[in-house]
């Protein structure tokens, strides 16, 4: 899972599959929409960067294929969520879920023996 802290500008790493990759194609998951891109990949020991300058929608998620010239795919990924939060304070339930501090404060607490 990657989390990905800006909504219009990240840079992608990774480890491909022997190959050379050429294009890279985002699909959204939820809409099926499919946008391919030819982005600069640069290359730092094993890893293989480059900067994914699609406009991501909050809390949807979204497929990576990486293919080479021959359409043979290189890496394949699932970025399940997509946030403003910073990356220090991010929780997946952010917003969701709201409960008093009174009903957790008198909640018994059990010892197993």
């Amino acid at each position: 899972m990657k989390i990905l802290t800006d909504l219009e500008v990240n840079q992608i790493s990774f480890i491909p599959r022997k190959g050379c990759p050429l294009s890279v194609m985002i699909r959204d998951e939820q809409t099926k929409e499919e946008t391919e891109y030819i982005p600069t990949f640069t290359y730092e020991d094993y890893h293989t960067k480059f900067i994914l300058t699609h406009t991501l929608v909050e809390n949807r998620k979204y497929s990576v294929h990486i293919q080479d010239e021959d359409g043979m795919t290189l890496y394949r990924d699932l970025m399940q969520a997509i946030t403003d939060q910073p990356i220090e304070t991010y929780s997946i339930n952010k917003d969701e879920y709201d409960i008093p501090e009174e009903v957790v404060e008198s909640t018994p607490i059990y010892k197993i023996i």
